[in-house]
């Protein structure tokens, strides 16, 4: 999954360069972030016969580490390349009021269960500018993103015989994007974007909405802050699975941007 951002890349640059070429002097430039990203995360997974969880109810979850993540992001005149990829992890301590499964090991109600949850995500996604002028523009956004979920929890009776028990489990999920964004420029200084993506099928649906601010103190430096929300809802046999899914996630990052 990791070498798909660098295939689109290497695919595209011709393309990147020729762009830059002949849209001077507004001419093309790259973006190289250092990223943080913290969102919240809540909702449900239950998977019949193997895994049943709630990150508030079962799991008790709150954030615990951010992982440092990077971007990487190509602006011509016609389109918009982006690419990124962060981490953060979630820990969570609950006594449990029933049952829970995870990954085919039952925890069983009153047991208390010590759990983490790694969430990687991955982002690609092109936006053509279907309307642009001097300073804005209106497009289409197409891309395919991934969450990967890294589940490990350890249950530890807590009557009668201690007893022991641990389970892993990794969830990867994979999301097509298609919606609308629109952005611009104040000047050298200043560059926004904000994006609506919408996915639904068969009672089944996705929504990513986000905004993305940048300010230049340097031609070539900058800060970047974001905020974005997320989330699926997937009812058991909407998309004839037997996998149901409910998650948010919702937050905020912030970041270094160097241009060029």
């Amino acid at each position: 999954m990791r070498s798909t951002p660098l295939i689109a890349l290497l695919a595209l640059s011709p393309l990147a360069a020729q762009d830059g070429q002949m849209s001077a002097p507004q001419a093309g430039h790259w973006n190289f972030g250092v990223v943080r990203q913290a969102p919240d995360f809540t909702g449900n997974y239950a998977k019949t016969g193997e895994s049943s969880w709630d990150t508030d109810r079962d799991l008790g979850l709150s954030k615990d580490k951010t992982g440092v993540g990077a971007l990487l992001d190509y602006e011509g005149r016609r389109f918009l390349l982006h690419m990124a990829a962060y981490d953060q992890s979630y820990v969570g301590d609950k006594i449990l009021t029933q049952t829970v499964t995870i990954n085919n090991q039952a925890f069983a109600a009153t047991a208390r269960l010590q759990s983490q949850i790694k969430l990687r995500d991955y982002e690609l996604d092109w936006t053509i500018k279907l309307w642009r002028w001097d300073a804005a523009y209106i497009g289409l956004d197409l891309g395919f993103n991934a969450w990967k979920l890294d589940v490990s929890a350890v249950g530890t009776s807590t009557s009668g015989p201690v007893v022991t028990q641990s389970a892993t489990d990794s969830v990867t999920v994979p999301i097509p994007q298609i919606g609308l964004s629109a952005g611009g420029h104040f000047g050298s200084s200043v560059d926004f974007r904000g994006y609506y993506n919408l996915l639904s099928r068969s009672g089944a649906s996705y929504h990513r909405a986000g905004v993305d601010l940048r300010y230049f103190p340097l031609t070539w430096l900058g800060v970047r802050a974001n905020f974005e929300n997320e989330g699926f809802d997937v009812p058991k046999g909407s998309i004839g699975t037997d996998t149901t899914l409910h998650i948010t996630k919702n937050g905020g990052g912030f970041g270094v941007i160097a241009r060029f």
